[in-house]
């Protein structure tokens, strides 16, 4: 799988005294999965089995989350 993770900050308002601003605005995207590929699990190991060697679930498809955050 591919996991990613995306951010950028903002400052905005007047500068204080030691330089840096007053309020900070962060942009986050996430993604789990970010290909959407299957990602196969539960394999059969019974030999006698039909479905010897076949997957019987999956983890879960592409996730995105989207946040922002506020600091001051």
């Amino acid at each position: 799988t591919l996991d990613l993770n995306l951010s950028r900050a903002f400052l905005i308002g007047n500068k204080i005294g030691n330089g840096e601003s007053c309020y900070r605005l962060t942009v986050n995207a996430r993604a789990a999965n970010a290909l959407n590929r299957a990602n196969l699990f539960g394999t059969i190991g019974v030999l006698s089995s039909p479905l010897f060697g076949r997957a019987t679930a999956a983890n879960p498809a592409r996730r995105i989350e989207f946040g922002l955050r506020f600091n001051f």
